[in-house]
């Protein structure tokens, strides 16, 4: 039978209609949530080992496993793989978890999301936009600001604490060595020691012992 005939022209009407039907059940259905957010400006947290394998829950969000740095007091920067291992959050803005890997008992383990100050999404090269695609990249801008904004707090309390005068003095800075004698400490690589900068009498000195 000719395929433009009357059987032909019924199925291609139930196509059309089928397709038809499928664009309004399209249309009708909710758009898809990521649901991914950054609720909290935690991106630290401090733990003691217990068993040396222990579970620990990472108490804030983030995306890749290479966005943690695991650090031990002990031993230094932990490697993934040999140290460490991640599991990746299940549900966009909770946190997952590290597993220590052969770590000794009663240390300290540091675990502090660390992403790269880096964006490389191309949104050219995406196709179809998702929603998904746009929240990990304001996701991932938020933990960076959230970075900076740790990074200078900790600059602050650094300043806060070469000023011990609480401040009288707005516009200088007094270094103290642990004495509380005035004067800064410089590493001499050649005499392999210490050396003071400091004040004496209205006269700048530098000697290798501390300010009388």
């Amino acid at each position: 039978m000719h395929p433009h005939g009357p059987q032909g022209g019924a199925s291609a009407r139930r196509f059309g209609a089928l397709a038809l039907l499928s664009l309004f059940l399209l249309l009708l259905a909710p758009a898809h949530d990521a649901g991914a957010v950054v609720p909290s400006t935690t991106i630290t947290a401090q733990y003691t080992v217990v068993t040396g394998s222990d579970v620990l829950t990472v108490p804030y969000y983030f995306i890749l496993s290479g966005d943690l740095t695991v650090t031990s007091a002990s031993h230094g920067l932990l490697v993934q793989g040999t140290g460490y291992t991640v599991t990746l959050p299940t549900t966009d803005g909770a946190g997952g978890f590290v597993t220590l890997i052969g770590q000794t008992i009663n240390d300290t383990i540091t675990v502090s999301r660390n992403v790269p100050y880096t964006q490389l999404t191309q949104l050219r090269g995406q196709g179809t936009l998702s929603p998904p695609t746009l929240e990990n990249m304001t996701d991932r801008s938020t933990m960076q600001i959230q970075q900076l904004l740790a990074q200078l707090q900790a600059l602050q309390t650094i300043v806060n604490s070469l000023a011990p005068d609480g401040g009288s003095c707005p516009h200088s800075l007094t270094f103290c060595s642990p004495s509380g004698t005035g004067g800064i400490q410089i590493w001499d690589a050649t005499l392999n020691n210490w050396v003071w900068l400091y004040s004496s009498n209205g006269q700048i000195k530098l000697d290798n012992v501390a300010p009388p």
